[in-house]
Order: C-alpha cells, then structure tokens, then sequence
C-alpha cells in the first residue's frame, strides 16, 4: 500500500489499483499472464504519478506505449465545467509529437448538445462500454486519424456527470479481446482518477469563493461610500461566478423603481446598451418574486426582446435585501458553460453570489443611515449657525430700536425750538430763514425715523376705546381679496360678549394684519383660515387659524423673534411687531398647532385692566373738565 498524494489515506498498488479483486486477476492470467503484468506495470504507474495529468499520461501509454497492449494510438478529451467544452488533453502512441499541439487545440463546446457527435457521446449509456466512432463527422485531427484506422470512444464518468472521453485506435496485431478487457480497465481507472481531479478542483474553487466573499465582505463593511459598496459587490460577484458582466440596480427610495447603478466591467457598457432596458425588466421580476432568478438562456425571458444578444447567455438575478428591506438587484451573465439544457448556474455560485448581495445590502444600508445622520448633524449645525445669526441680529434689532428712540427725543425738541423761534421772529428776519430751514431739515429728520423705528417696532399705543370685533373686522376685510386669489375660505365668528377696551386702533389692527398675514402665507385651494373673538373669564380673546402648511416644533417657538421669519420675504419683523404692540396692551401672544389646524394664533387681552384704565381715564377727563369751569 502506498500513500495517495491529495487525500493522505492508503493506495493500493498492483491490480487492486484499478479496481480489480484478487480473483478477477487470477482468472485472467490464466488467460493471459501477459496481461496480469501488464495490470501490475499499470497500477505501478497510476500509484505513482504525482498528479491527476501525469496519471492520465500513465494511462494511455500503459494502452498504447512501447509496453502497452497494442492500441496504436490512445487519446484523452477531457471536459472543463468551467469553460463549458470538451478539450483535447493527451495522446500516447504513434505521430504523438506531431499530433498532440493540434489535439490540444480541439475545443468543442458542450452547448452543441446532440448536434456534435463528441458531445452526444458524453451523454450515451453506450459510450461507457465503448462505441465506434463515424470518421465523417469528427473534427480535425481525429477525423484524419478516423480513417487511418478505426477510432473506439469510451465514455468516462456517468451520463449525467460527464468528465471526458477516451479514444482508442486498434494497433495491426492487438488481441482484440484483451486490449478491450485492458481499455474497460483503464477507462474505468481513468474515471475515477478525473472524478478527484475535479473534485481537488471544485474544493479549490469552493475555498476561493469563500476567500472572495469574506474579503469584499470586510471591503464592504469598512466602506461608508454606496458607489464604491456597489462597484465590490458587481467585482466580487465576477470572480465568484466566472462571469463577463456584472449589473447592480438600486431601488430609489419612495419611487419603487429600480435604476441601473453598476455595470462591470465598465467598458462593457456599450455592448450590453440596447438590451439594458430587457434585462431591467428581469430584474424588477426578480425584485417582485423576492428570490434568485436563473436563466439558462436569458435570451428566450418571457416579455422580453433579448434575442439580439451577441451569443447565449446564463443569467441569475440575486435580490438584495437588508432587515426587511429590499435594496435592488445583482445580476451576472456568461456564456453558458454547460451543455445544453443544463441548469445555468451552480448552487454554490447562487450561494455565494447571494451572500455577496445580502452583506453589500447590509453595507449599503450602513451607508444610507451614515448619510441621514451626516446630513442631519449637518443641518443641526446650520440651524444652531442660524439660530446664533438671528440671535444676534435681534440683538442688532434691539439696540437699534432703543438708538432710534434716544434720537427722536432730541430731535423732536430741536424742531419744537425751531417752530416757536419762527413763530416769534418778525417776518424777513435773517434768523427766522434759519429757524426755518432748522424746522424744515428737523421735520424730515424727524419723519426718515419715524419710517425706520415703525419697521423696527411699535410706539407707545396710544389708547382709546376699541371695539375689538371691529377691529378684527376691518383687518379680514383688508386681507379678504387675497383669500379669494389663494381660493382660501374664511370662517368669522364674533362673540358679542366682548366689553369695549382701551386699544391703540391703529396699532391693534397692525398686529392682527401682521397676523392675518402670515397665516395667509402658503394657504392653497380649499384650505380655511378661521377668525374668531370669544371671552373666557376676564380676557378677551382673538384666535386666527389656518389649515395650510406646518411648521416644526423649534420654528413654532421663535416665530415671535426678531428677525426670525420663516419667510423668503419680509423683513422679519412680522410677527415680532405683533407680539410686541400685544404685550405694549399688557395681552399675550401664543401659537400652537392642533387637529387638522396647523396653527392657531391667540391673542389675549385683559378686561380688567382695560376696564381700570377706562375709570382712570375718565377722572383725568373729569379733573380737566373742572378745571376748565
């Protein structure tokens, strides 16, 4: 027993190597002591050959060498899964030197099914006991070496699992009876000897998918850029599957709609450019089915025109999804590497390829939430930047408001000098000239601030009896035209509870066209914007809603700051003047949200206090009345 070189377990040597008992051997050296040694010469060699090549070799010239059984030439068509044909691999015997370059340039591909008759033998029960082969319909060299002598095929491995062929020219004094004894031997030991090779093989491949996968899988996970998790995914999903093409669509959020992202090789593009719009559509399929898709010929897809391809290809479409959801699809496409009918794509290949969607729709995901959290802190930095900005230009406001009240002091005293000099100097006097230019010159001093401290803020409300309903009146009346073009409706309800109070007229119905104002703002066709007075205990209330747009929670709560407008126009004073001739009346300003209202404004208003300033004034008329008796 000797050590077999890939799989470590004990070999056996002589007869036993090829598969033979102990009495089969017996039995035929009694026939042919020749042969037994010529067994025992084969197995010797078999065992010894360091590889699965140098085995084969072993076995065709154990046929047709110097010490063979008389075959004059002996040639071996193996089949390579991966590149889908049948290949010329060795030859032993006559014209070896010059026959084995040109052999080894024979491909035949296995999707010629029936129609080549090499492949056909692959899957012929026949074949395995050996069939003549037609020198008609061989292929260069063998049709040559056909007719020079009879070519014999043997079939080796199952007809579902073929692995090649064994081809055997008779020599001119063989004993036809042993040599096919010896070739039944030797293409059974030949089977078996493939049969590992490719196993080796397969295993090998195995290992390097999975060294693929999880390198791109640690590629992906250290990627926070979706292009680049795309582009691993398509490059990974090439050399696990041995494709020429791979494409990624992604699924665009809230649209439902699968976008071609990644095609690689990208210099492929072109080739593939009339048939992307099809083979879109498979993908959206595989999408809605939510599980792998396999296409033995992607040509022959239902609803498609892919018929224009440049050769048949396999094509499987893996979903990608990521907790729950769907992300878009991965494909790949080859040309098939299987004989015809044969299933496209191994279920190794799906597995990997599948793994290789699920982790870089895992990546993908990391990478959306990485880019909303980016863009939020993001936006949390320019609202705290803004924020900072309006802060300060209230503060600018504040101190321009108090500078505009300093300065209209002593300009309405220098004007008021400059009316009584004029009225005191005789007329032509020089002097009464300059009081007049002084009094003209103050006057519009006075007005160019009066204009400006109006847009920074109110004055001090100058109070009279009000009607507040009335007021309120006049200012939807002010703004009802532009409700109409909005195709806004106005809902007015006016309690007749209300009491008369000390208001600034004027003032009062600014703030509530400040008000009515921006509620106005955004208002489209159908919503409804709501006026109503009511009293609740000692106030009187005016509440403005409208059903129009929004406004977050942090907006709603500096609405009343300087500056602070959510507006693209205005000067941001809007809803600040209101608030501040409100407080000037010793009211209170508010703004909430509540069921199908997004904003409802009340104003509140003390009737007591209205109620108190009414009696003060009312004494003051009365001392002044006194007085003037």
């Amino acid at each position: 027993m000797t050590l077999d070189p890939h799989s470590g377990a004990a070999r056996p040597r002589g007869p036993a190597a090829l598969g033979m008992s102990g009495q089969y051997s017996k039995a035929l050296s009694a026939d042919d002591r020749g042969l037994s040694a010529w067994l025992r010469a084969a197995a010797e060699a078999l065992s010894g050959a360091p590889d699965a090549d140098a085995a084969a070799n072993a076995a065709l010239a154990a046929l047709a060498g110097p010490n063979g059984r008389g075959y004059r030439r002996a040639l071996l068509l193996q089949v390579d899964p991966r590149a889908g044909r049948l290949e010329g691999r060795a030859l032993a015997g006559a014209g070896e030197e010059e026959l084995l370059a040109p052999l080894r340039r024979l491909r035949v591909p296995l999707a010629a099914g029936d129609e080549h008759p090499l492949v056909r033998l692959l899957s012929d029960p026949r074949a395995v006991a050996g069939v003549a082969l037609d020198s008609t319909a061989l292929p260069a060299p063998l049709g040559r070496l056909a007719r020079e002598g009879a070519l014999r095929a043997y079939a080796l491995g199952e007809p579902g699992a073929p692995l090649g062929l064994l081809l055997l020219q008779c020599g001119e004094a063989m004993d036809e009876g042993a040599g096919e004894a010896a070739a039944l031997l030797l293409a059974g030991q030949l089977g078996l000897l493939l049969s590992r090779a490719r196993a080796r093989a397969e295993a090998q491949e195995r290992t390097a998918q999975f060294e693929t996968v999880g390198a791109t899988v640690r590629a992906l996970l250290g990627s926070s850029n979706l292009p680049d998790i795309l582009v691993l995914c398509a490059r990974a999903a090439l050399r696990v599957t041995r494709s020429r093409c791979a494409l990624v669509w992604t699924l665009e959020e809230g649209e439902g709609e699968l976008l071609l992202a990644v095609h690689q090789p990208a210099e492929r593009r072109d080739s593939l450019e009339p048939w992307l719009i099809d083979l879109g559509k498979l993908a959206g399929a595989c999408a809605q089915q939510n599980t792998p898709l396999r296409h033995a010929d992607v040509r022959q897809a239902e609803e498609t025109d892919l018929d224009g391809l440049p050769e048949a290809r396999e094509a499987i479409f893996v979903p990608m999804r990521a907790f729950g959801d769907l992300l878009g699809v991965t494909a790949v496409l080859r040309a098939p590497a299987g004989p015809a009918g044969a299933p496209a794509f191994s279920p190794e290949e799906e597995e990997a390829l599948s793994l290789l969607a699920g982790y870089a729709a895992v990546a993908a995901k990391n990478a959306a939430l990485g880019d909303r959290a980016r863009a939020a802190a993001a936006q949390e930095r320019e609202a705290q930047e803004a924020l900072a900005d309006l802060r300060r230009m209230a503060s600018v406001g504040e101190a321009a408001v108090e500078l505009f009240d300093e300065l209209r002091n002593p300009v309405v005293a220098i004007v008021g000098l400059a009316r009584t000099l004029e009225r005191e100097l005789p007329e032509g006097d020089t002097q009464r000239e300059y009081a007049r230019v002084i009094l003209r010159e103050g006057r519009r001093i006075e007005e160019r601030l009066n204009a400006r401290r109006g847009q920074l803020g109110p004055a001090r409300p100058r109070l009279t009896l009000q009607s507040l309903n009335g007021l309120l009146r006049a200012s939807v009346d002010e703004i009802r035209d532009e409700a109409e073009r909005h195709s806004a409706l106005i809902e007015e309800l006016y309690s007749e509870q209300l009491p008369d109070l000390l208001l600034d007229g004027e003032r009062i119905r600014q703030a509530l066209g400040n008000i009515l104002g921006r509620a106005l703002d955004g208002l489209q066709e159908g919503d409804t914007l709501r006026v109503e007075t009511l009293r609740q205990s000692d106030y009187a209330l005016v509440e403005i809603a409208h059903t129009g747009p929004r406004l977050a929670g942090e907006v709603l709560e500096r609405l009343f700051v300087p500056f602070a407008t959510a507006q693209p126009t205005g000067a941001g004073l809007g809803l600040a003047t209101a608030h501040e001739i409100v407080k000037q009346h010793g009211g209170e300003i508010s703004v909430r949200g509540a069921g199908d209202w997004a904003a409802i404004y009340t104003l509140s208003f003390p009737c007591d206090q209205s109620a108190e300033r009414r009696r003060l004034a009312e004494r003051r008329r009365g001392r002044e009345r006194r007085r003037g008796a």
